[in-house]
């Protein structure tokens, strides 16, 4: 199908950078994020360049899994391929979908050493993922 081939701007990946040592994030670490008043919503992300107090992440895609009445579960995409979020345009006009933009988030240590992000601009925190399913729901 044309558009769906790996050269497609809409779902080409994100060059990743080389490990850095001594962190836990490394480029490739898939990371996890809820967030949502009445509903619980799963963003998946995936670290594509850090130092070692910043880094640079980029939200991939999901699935929705095992979904019924009363919520489900989300895994993200393990090829780690870009999510497509909607762009408004600057003249309020409208808008389109684009792959998502990379962010910066500040590395953050729990007292026991584990390593999570955060963003003030988008009062956002995101956690390695376990590699289990995250609970969600989109009710509201």
């Amino acid at each position: 199908m044309a558009g769906d081939g790996p050269t497609s701007p809409s779902i080409a990946m994100t060059l990743i950078a080389p490990p850095l040592q001594g962190t836990q994030l490394q480029p490739g670490t898939i990371l996890c994020g809820s967030w949502g008043y009445s509903m619980t919503i799963v963003d998946f992300y995936v670290v594509v360049k850090c130092t070692e107090k910043t880094a640079w992440v980029q939200q991939i895609q999901a699935h929705e899994v095992d979904h019924g009445p009363a919520g489900g579960h989300a895994v993200p995409e393990l090829t780690r391929k870009p999510a497509l979020v909607f762009q408004n345009r600057e003249d309020g006009q409208g808008g389109e979908m684009v792959q998502a933009p990379i962010k910066m988030f500040r590395i953050r240590k729990d007292k026991d050493g584990t390593e999570w992000l955060w963003n003030s601009k988008f009062n956002c925190s995101l956690r390695i993922w376990n590699g289990k399913r995250v609970y969600s729901n989109h009710w509201d």
